[in-house]
C-alpha cells in the first residue's frame, strides 16, 4: 500500500490479500508490520498503526472499495474499537501495488454509530493552496458525507464486516511484512 500527500511525501506498508466481497478488496497487516514514511528526501520507518518503531503496532484490517474516494481500517489501538477512513483519490493497483493520493480529511469511530471528523482544516489549507482541485474537493466532500451516514447507521462495511475480517486475519497467525521495495 503507498498513500501520497501532496506536493511531497508517501507512506508505504505491506499488506496480505484476504480476498474481495461486495465491499470491496480486504487486505490485512499483522502487528509488526514496517511502515516507511519519506518527505522532502526524509526517510523515516516505525510500525503499522502506531508512529513509535519501539512498539510493535497494531493488527490492521484495510478495505478498497471497488470505486470510491476512501479506504477504510479497522483496528484495536488500546482495548479499543476503531474504525478510521481515508477520504482520498480513487485507489489503484498497479504492478501488485494499491496507491492513492491523501486528500487530508479522515473520518474517525471509536464507538458504535459514532464519527469524528479529522483535519478539516489541512483539507481547507490544501484547497486554498491549489493542492486540492476543486473536482477533487467536491469529490472529497461527497465522499465525507456519505461514509460519516453510513458509520452512523452502522451499514455494511461498517458495522460488523470488518471487525469480522480482522478477527479472521488476526486468527491466520500470520508473520509481520518488515521487508519493503526500494523507492520508485
Amino acid at each position: 500500500m503507498r498513500k501520497m500527500k501532496r506536493p511531497t511525501g508517501s507512506g508505504l506498508w505491506g499488506a496480505y490479500v484476504l480476498g474481495s466481497d461486495q465491499h470491496g478488496q480486504w487486505l490485512y497487516s499483522p502487528v509488526g508490520c514496517l511502515y516507511r514514511g519519506e518527505r522532502d528526501g526524509a526517510v523515516g520507518y516505525c510500525h503499522v498503526g502506531e508512529p513509535d518503531l519501539t512498539r510493535p503496532g497494531l493488527a490492521v484490517t484495510t478495505l478498497i472499495p471497488p470505486c470510491g474516494w476512501w479506504i477504510a481500517s479497522w483496528a484495536r489501538p488500546l482495548g479499543s474499537n476503531r474504525i478510521s477512513v481515508d477520504i482520498c483519490t480513487p485507489p489503484v493497483r498497479r504492478a501488485g501495488e494499491w496507491s492513492y493520493i491523501d486528500l487530508e480529511l479522515d473520518l474517525v469511530s471509536d464507538q458504535p454509530a459514532q464519527v469524528e471528523i479529522w483535519d478539516e482544516d489541512e483539507f481547507v489549507e490544501a484547497c486554498a493552496f491549489g493542492l486540492i482541485p476543486p473536482a477533487e474537493k467536491a469529490a472529497a466532500l461527497e465522499a465525507t458525507a456519505t461514509i460519516e451516514r453510513l458509520i452512523r447507521q452502522q451499514r455494511e462495511p461498517f458495522g460488523q464486516a470488518g471487525w469480522q475480517k480482522l478477527d479472521n486475519a488476526i486468527d491466520m497467525n500470520l508473520d509481520p511484512l518488515t521487508e519493503l521495495p526500494s523507492e520508485r
